[in-house]
């Protein structure tokens, strides 16, 4: 019966929300086109092509030319949400979240563009969030999920156990290699979203703040450096640090996820942080975007 209650509350924030966005405009910028796909959640641009997640499935758009963006390929692929759509060598990932209420991780293979299709899954189930019965032995994880050593491994975010480590180096078998519970990041809210940079560290965001780690062995991440203790509290922390950035060798941009306990003013913030020689990383700047109150969940 909660079902559909939460998707009245659901389309009552939302839907003005969205409308109120689309009223604003900033100098010097202005709509040149739109992607005619409902429901996105992610999209990540590789070359020439944006690949794109929606609670229906994958679309592979041709943005060569970014004023007109063709779609060359699309794959039904419903999903409770899919907030980090990743893609590299040939392969795209989607996580059905776990507690969403299957749990499941879909390799995909976009080698083709015009034809992306499943070559396999992996079960990641855990109790939905509507689902009472009695958990599994080991519950799941995959919030999120990320490409690591180009996609021949895969990191499942979203839990306070830390990380779950996929190896797909035979992408028709993945296989659930180990668990990671990256708890420099991780929290009591768990990790998050996990960004790979330029030079192969994979930075882990989440309820502690946010951490690198030296990936050069998928199975054994080594700690190179994290937020200070300010990086997991409140005013930069006051749920969860929800996906990173590395703006340059010495920044980090990190996006807040928090629901506004003080009101708009509290619900959020981007942040930029200072990368050094040293361990710890120390904050620079925030700055909150809230301003709509009909945009807040809570």
């Amino acid at each position: 019966m909660l079902r559909p209650v939460v998707a009245a509350l659901l389309a009552l924030v939302l839907f003005p929300a969205a409308a109120a966005a689309a009223t604003e405009a900033s100098p010097g910028v202005s709509l040149v086109s739109s992607i005619p796909e409902r429901g996105v959640i992610s999209a990540r641009a590789v070359g020439q092509h944006l690949y794109v997640s929606s609670l229906s499935g994958v679309s592979i758009f041709d943005v060569s030319n970014p004023r007109a963006p063709v779609r060359v390929g699309r794959l039904d692929l419903p999903n409770a949400q899919n907030e980090d759509v990743d893609v590299a060598g040939g392969i795209l990932l989607v996580s059905d979240d776990p507690f969403g209420g299957r749990g499941v991780l879909h390799v995909v293979d976009v080698r083709d563009p015009a034809s992306p299709r499943v070559v396999s899954t992996l079960s990641t189930w855990a109790p939905g969030l509507f689902d009472f019965a009695s958990p599994p032995r080991r519950r799941g994880i995959g919030h999120t999920v990320s490409c690591i050593d180009q996609c021949r491994w895969a990191w499942l975010a979203g839990s306070s156990a830390g990380i779950d480590i996929v190896d797909l180096r035979d992408p028709a078998r993945p296989r659930l290699a180990r668990r990671f519970p990256a708890r420099e990041a991780a929290g009591v809210m768990g990790t998050h979203d996990v960004q790979v940079d330029s030079s192969g560290l994979a930075w882990v965001a989440g309820g502690n703040g946010t951490a690198a780690y030296d990936v050069s062995n998928p199975l054994r991440p080594r700690l190179v450096r994290r937020t200070n203790a300010r990086g997991g509290r409140p005013p930069l922390n006051d749920l969860i640090h929800h996906n990173s950035l590395r703006l340059r060798r010495d920044v980090l941009a990190v996006t807040e996820e928090a629901f506004g306990r003080t009101g708009c003013r509290g619900a959020g913030t981007l942040q930029t942080w200072r990368i050094s020689a040293r361990r710890r990383m120390t904050p620079m700047d925030s700055w909150g975007v809230e301003r709509d109150r009909s945009a807040q969940v809570m």
